[in-house]
């Protein structure tokens, strides 16, 4: 499970290259948009002293954690269970980090880099349904 987390932190850091050379597609656009906003949201952040940006560390630590939850939730409901903690995932991460921007003095650096921590849950997401549906 874990050898399949470090091959999809590495591949979602490496598809903005891809994306870069002319590979567009759907794996290559969502990591390079969400490494685009968390790289605005986050300078913006330190640049303007946003404390309310410290609030995003637990959905930081849960969407690092999206393909160790998502392959649990395979294994012992398929890919239907997958599907739902990905949905449900997603939705909490989405009101957890539109709470923390309704709540900082300046919203857009922390709605920029938290919107681009649902990047790589999606992408965990698609990569598994690919895998399980055996799309390549």
């Amino acid at each position: 499970m874990f050898e399949q987390f470090s091959s999809l932190l590495q591949s979602f850091l490496s598809a903005p290259l891809l994306l870069a050379s002319g590979s567009i597609s759907v794996l290559t656009v969502i990591p390079a948009v969400g490494l685009l906003l968390l790289v605005i949201g986050v300078p913006l952040a330190i640049l303007w002293r946003e404390k309310q940006a410290v609030w995003l560390l637990p959905p930081l630590v849960a969407s690092l954690l999206a393909p160790v939850a998502l392959g649990i939730a395979d294994g012992m409901m398929g890919w239907f269970g997958m599907l739902f903690a990905l949905m449900i995932g997603g939705i909490g991460l989405l009101v957890w980090v539109l709470i923390v921007a309704g709540n900082a003095t300046r919203r857009l650096p922390v709605a920029l880099a938290g919107l681009s921590l649902l990047a790589f849950p999606i992408y965990c997401g698609i990569v598994n349904i690919a895998l399980t549906w055996g799309v390549r």
